[in-house]
């Protein structure tokens, strides 16, 4: 569950929508997200975090990467993953297992890993226009 800077509030969802949206007084405004193919799409969410700004960031579990999502649920983009077998989502960027995400007040992003026994640090890039916040390895 995470709470945004206006008071609504996400959570996950296994057993249905992937990603739900409340208001504050926990009226169901959204949902978003398929157990699919697809970036935009989830195989197992298993944290999330708002940033100061109101973007929605999503760990998903089984796919090693972390999605970015705007407040009305559109995908704007993603990080982690692996870039090949052989580094097997040890390389410095690249995530095994990620399980939590927590967001800074100044834009940081930590991404605690299940399997991979480590907490990675992001710096978040400046939101663009056409693409949305993304990350940075760090």
């Amino acid at each position: 569950i995470a709470l945004a800077p206006d008071g609504t509030v996400a959570l996950i969802d296994l057993a249905a929508t992937p990603v739900q949206i409340l208001d504050p007084a926990g009226k169901f405004l959204r949902g978003f997200g398929k157990r699919d193919i697809g970036v935009e799409n989830f195989t197992m969410a298993a944290g999330l975090a708002f940033d100061e700004l109101g973007f929605l960031y999503v760990v998903d579990l089984l796919r090693h990467d972390v999605k970015v999502f705007d407040r009305e649920g559109r995908f704007m983009s993603l990080f982690g993953g692996w870039s090949s077998p052989e580094t097997a989502g040890r390389g410095p960027g690249e995530l095994l297992y990620p399980a939590d995400i927590a967001i800074s007040p100044q834009g940081r992003i930590y991404v605690a890993e299940r399997f991979g026994q480590r907490v990675q640090i992001f710096d978040r890039l400046p939101a663009e226009p056409a693409t949305g916040p993304g990350g940075s390895r760090r």
